[in-house]
């Protein structure tokens, strides 16, 4: 299928063609409703024909989706329109390490060691899920345009086509051959099991190919260069440039050994061992910058008699699964951060990255503090008032909403550039409203809308913000104008309200129910009975449903409804997905894991009552906030 610039294709509108391959054709378009540019990449329309390739690309579209890495290039959206597969992507700007080499040839060291690093970050991520990327090659490997040569931003792309360790082999069901010959490990030829290392096989390939200007094995055909994976050595790399250390002959051996077990355990050793063959210490240009670096905040607390407290080392505790709620621990008793604080967690870690005190919060039956991570920085919602941590300065700033509730406000959200809460208007029966908060000025922007009763949930997602009403109304919210764009009268009682970009969740605390609206026709599925609806969650187009009274998470999928059922803690208060993860927050003192797709859930033990979540998807953190 070729589509020519001005085509509008699954709500996208072409601009341009941005590249080709065997598996189909990449445009440069942009989404119709929110004017977002993205790399739409259509699969071919053989492949698209056939039904299991069809359920495979869904399927593990929808698991590639679920990683969130500064190094990964984020997917929008995957599905199928009118019979034709495709993938919306992050577009980034710059070019692709193939054009770079092309370009360039053979990079200067330390800049090889630095794209190597950033990809070897991408890869470990994914691992840790459970997903082999399978085809890492330089037309991949993303480099956002820069003024520098070095310190580039790295991302690796095409997560679309991954595959489950659990899989069998590297070729597919239906007979398709996943990969590049020039980067394919050997296991995939042989049709074996594939594993993190078939990956670090291509990245060793990837690495000679930045140090020497050309791929490990050239061949003059597909079967010569098949055998030369399977049966040959390739030449040092300092046989080809002499300038290279010796030492770097080694590491890239083991890199593309013939057999895994013969391979680094992770795609970060490598890269570990590259940057040490190569005399490069870590520091400015050599890999990605971690977090936001040296925050200002810890010298600040570093003076505190308080940092004793927040300085903590976090255990991990297994547990997962229905049934009774874990044992005893073991572990020391944990000396927890100040109370009335936000703490910023590192899930790689389990360790707090930072802690931010000064936060005066309410605690009571009807009271519910809620926070939302993003637009530069940490807000916390505590009945009408709105507190502004600014996480990079240490700053705290605590402001009223200009019209005071007549209920108890337990939504705030940020997203599209965004940051909205719902409120009550300004005159007697102005009673649904929505603010819309400036993060610069803390001057807020209230929109009334009248007729529709007391707004009981909001969310944004799916490209628009969302509210729901008493009376069972669900409202669909233009970003830029604060209008209401379109209304579904659900009917019954609507109080929680769950959103991504796939989905959009409705929930009933009264007979402890959710149902599933399609973003766009507000069509709604029949109710899927849980055990209670007190907190909602959305993650890849399914949904998570928190009762407090028995400290539960349950999934919900919009086709096969009530799933596993998976016990997280006494005393859950609120919950939130991202990361990969869904993350509950706890009375006790821990933060919970649950892993979507395993259902494991573990607890990281944070030693203060945490009263509510949030996550910072641009740094990969999870900030708690604890109640004073």
């Amino acid at each position: 299928m070729e589509l020519s610039p001005g085509a509008e294709f699954a709500g996208y509108r072409i601009e341009s063609v941005l590249g080709r391959g065997g598996m189909g054709v990449v445009y440069l378009a942009e989404h119709i409703g929110m004017g977002r540019k993205v790399a739409l990449k259509v699969l071919a329309s053989d492949l698209a024909e056939d039904e299991r390739f069809r359920e495979r690309f869904v399927r593990e579209s929808r698991l590639a989706a679920s990683l969130e890495h500064p190094n990964i290039v984020p997917i929008h959206e995957a599905g199928e329109v009118g019979g034709v597969l495709f993938i919306a992507m992050r577009y980034v700007q710059g070019t692709d390490l193939r054009a770079l080499l092309r370009e360039d040839g053979a990079l200067e060291p330390r800049r090889a060691a630095s794209i190597i690093g950033q990809v070897a970050d991408a890869l470990d991520a994914a691992h840790e899920r459970g997903l082999v990327h399978r085809d890492v090659k330089p037309g991949n490997v993303l480099i956002a345009r820069s003024a520098a040569t070095t310190g580039e931003h790295v991302y690796l792309s095409d997560f679309g086509l991954t595959k489950r360790t659990s899989s069998d082999s590297g070729i597919t069901g239906t007979g398709q051959f996943v990969g590049t010959l020039e980067y394919a490990a050997p296991e995939q030829f042989e049709g074996k099991r594939l594993d993190a290392r078939t990956d670090v096989y291509s990245l060793g390939c990837l690495l000679y190919e930045c140090l020497t200007g050309e791929p490990p094995f050239r061949r003059d055909s597909d079967a010569a260069l098949m055998y030369a994976h399977l049966m040959e050595q390739a030449p040092d790399a300092t046989s080809v440039r002499r300038e290279l250390p010796k030492a770097i002959d080694p590491v890239i051996s083991r890199a593309i050994a013939k057999k895994p077990p013969d391979r680094y355990e992770s795609a970060g050793g490598l890269a570990t061992d590259v940057r040490r063959a190569l005399g490069l210490a870590e520091g400015p240009g050599v890999g990605p910058a971690r977090g936001r670096g040296s925050r200002t905040i810890f010298a600040a607390i570093a003076g505190l008699g308080a940092v004793v407290a927040i300085i903590v080392a976090l255990s991990l505790r297994g547990g997962g699964g229905p049934g009774p709620g874990p044992g005893p621990s073991s572990s020391p008793t944990i000396v927890g951060p100040p109370l009335g604080s936000v703490v910023e967690i590192d899930p790689s870690t389990e360790t707090i990255a930072s802690a931010i005190p000064g936060i005066e919060i309410s605690r009571g039956l009807f009271i519910r503090p809620c926070m939302a991570v993003g637009e530069g920085g940490v807000w916390v919602l505590d009945g009408p008032a709105v507190t502004h941590v600014d996480p990079d300065h240490g700053t705290v700033e605590k402001f009223q909403l200009p019209h005071q509730a007549a209920f108890p406000l337990r939504s705030i959200a940020v997203g599209l550039g965004d940051l909205v809460t719902p409120n009550s208007g300004p005159g007697e029966t102005a009673v649904g409203a929505i603010s819309r908060i400036d993060p610069a000025t803390h001057r807020v922007r209230t929109i009334e809308f009248p007729s529709l009763g007391a707004p009981t949930g909001l969310a944004i997602g799916s490209g628009a913000i969302w509210e729901t009403f008493s009376g069972g109304i669900l409202v669909r919210i233009d970003p830029r104008t604060l209008e209401m764009v379109r209304r579904f009268d659900l009917g019954g009682n609507v109080d929680s309200l769950a959103v991504d970009d796939q989905s959009v969740w409705v929930g009933d605390s009264l007979d402890s129910s959710v149902r599933f609206v399609h973003p766009k026709t507000g069509q709604a599925s029949e109710p899927v009975d849980v055990s209670g609806v007190d907190e909602l969650a959305a993650e890849n187009g399914s949904a998570w449903v928190l009762d407090r009274a028995s400290g539960t998470v349950t999934q919900v999928d919009p086709a096969s409804g009530a799933g596993q059922t998976i016990r997280v803690g006494d005393a859950p208060t609120n919950m939130v997905a991202g990361l990969g993860a869904v993350w509950i927050s706890d009375d006790g003192g821990a933060l919970w894991r649950v892993d979507p797709l395993t259902g494991e859930a573990t607890s990281i033990e944070i030693g203060s009552p945490l009263a509510a979540i949030g996550i910072d998807k641009h740094h990969g953190t999870v900030w708690a906030l604890v109640y004073r």
